[in-house]
């Protein structure tokens, strides 16, 4: 498989992109989505597709054994020697431009110092006209145990930023992003409801 057999796969399409904040506990239904997960999402469903941006190194306490493990059907990474057992399922795609932003290159993935904005990208170019986050808090712990402040903390000013620059290009092709977490960090992607973005409301 290639990066480029998924382009517009899910043309005018809803997409959900799943990260592992806390918020994650108020998604009981992640079958009636397509998905996209990032990391260890594992540890609470099987998702569409998962996005891996670290080798082993990357993760602490437990965290490896679940993407080691990963079932995904679809792994996307920009890694070459990703060690993980489903290497039949793994798609390798390029990276662009560290803190860029550049939507109309889809032979690479501009990226970002968290993986649900990468995932967030990938869904555009799977063509996606609704891209929901949950998850994506950058608050304290993870939906899986308490795990403290989260070591992005310091760049939350960055991040906010980057993901309001990542809504108004999306906005500008006529895709919308929204934030489903109440309590995420995020303020400036608009907030909506699972059951209303699951309903198209």
């Amino acid at each position: 498989m290639e990066y480029s057999d998924f382009l517009d796969k899910h043309s005018g399409g809803k997409i959900l992109v799943c990260g592992c904040g806390k918020s994650m506990d108020l998604l009981n239904n992640p079958g009636d989505f397509v998905t996209v997960g990032v990391n260890d999402i594992g540890r609470k469903f099987t998702p569409n597709y998962l996005v891996l941006l670290n080798n082993q190194h990357g993760y602490k306490g437990d965290r490896w054994q679940y993407v080691y493990g990963a079932k995904a059907p679809v792994i996307f990474t920009h890694l070459k020697d990703l060690n993980i057992i489903a290497k039949n399922n793994i798609v390798t795609f390029k990276l662009g431009t560290f803190g860029s932003l550049n939507l109309d290159e889809r032979t690479k993935v501009d990226y970002s110092s968290n993986s649900p904005y990468v995932a967030c990208i990938i869904a555009y170019h799977m063509g996606a006209k609704n891209i929901g986050m949950i998850g994506v808090d950058f608050t304290n712990d993870h939906f899986f145990e308490k795990t403290g402040r989260h070591p992005l903390a310091g760049r939350l000013t960055v991040i906010v930023r980057e993901y309001d620059s990542l809504h108004k290009e999306l906005k500008k092709r006529g895709v919308n992003l929204y934030n489903l977490s109440p309590d995420s960090i995020i303020k400036s992607v608009p907030y909506k409801s699972i059951t209303d973005f699951q309903n198209g409301l």
